[in-house]
């Protein structure tokens, strides 16, 4: 690589970094890195293009409206999570608060960044998985992780919810479970779109915990 060149790359990557945050980049691909912070209360939710299960393509301003005055939530989601089946499956948390907030100009999507399992095509994984379990939202497809890595998310389930000012409300995430086999008491995703509804700021603004890492295959199971 002559010297031109490779100031040239090296000025690409510092720039890839500095619009990304503390990430990595490896065999070309961005993914995130567990020990970066997380987005501070109310910064401006990054833009992205996703393409949707149809091969749609899905944009943060999408999801605002034209006006620009939708509440969004991003749930990452992963079929073969064992926390995101409970919520899915078992206990049809998602399912109930989209319902609760339909009417409420709260629109949703799902980001899917996850490692699929070997041989499994993520579009008909998450098609399967919208159909078993009534998903009517858009599920995009981050298969290189950059729009995890925009959002500093490292596992699933994690939520963030964007309020009608395009601002970062909350980030973490549904509930406080600490058993996968049940949710938990204290719903934090109803609390902060309760909040974007009211024009405030929720009282938990982050959540850490449990969950599935977004490079790790989880183990499929139909339920």
């Amino acid at each position: 690589m002559n010297r031109k060149v490779k100031k040239i790359a090296v000025a690409s990557y510092l720039g890839l970094v500095g619009a990304l945050g503390a990430t990595t980049v490896i065999a070309g691909r961005v993914v995130a890195d567990a020990s970066a912070p997380t987005m501070a209360l109310n910064d401006e939710a990054p833009p992205f293009a996703l393409r949707d299960l149809d091969e749609a393509e899905v944009t943060l301003d999408t999801l605002r409206g034209e006006d620009h005055a939708n509440i969004v939530v991003l749930e990452w989601f992963d079929p073969g999570c064992e926390w995101v089946r409970t919520y899915h499956a078992s206990a049809s948390t998602v399912r109930d608060l989209r319902d609760e907030f339909r009417d409420s100009g709260v629109h949703w999507a799902a980001v899917y960044s996850s490692s699929p399992p070997e041989g499994r095509d993520p579009a008909e994984l998450n098609r399967a998985a919208a159909e078993r379990w009534g998903i009517d939202y858009p599920i995009l497809l981050d298969n290189d992780r950059a729009v995890a890595a925009l959002y500093k998310v490292t596992q699933a389930p994690t939520v963030v919810v964007i309020n009608a000012d395009g601002k970062i409300i909350y980030r973490g995430l549904i509930d406080n479970a600490t058993d996968p086999a049940k949710a938990g008491s204290e719903n934090h995703l109803r609390n902060a779109i309760q909040a974007a509804i009211r024009g405030e700021t929720p009282d938990v603004a982050s959540s850490n915990g449990p969950g599935c890492h977004l490079q790790a295959p989880a183990q499929i199971e139909h339920n």
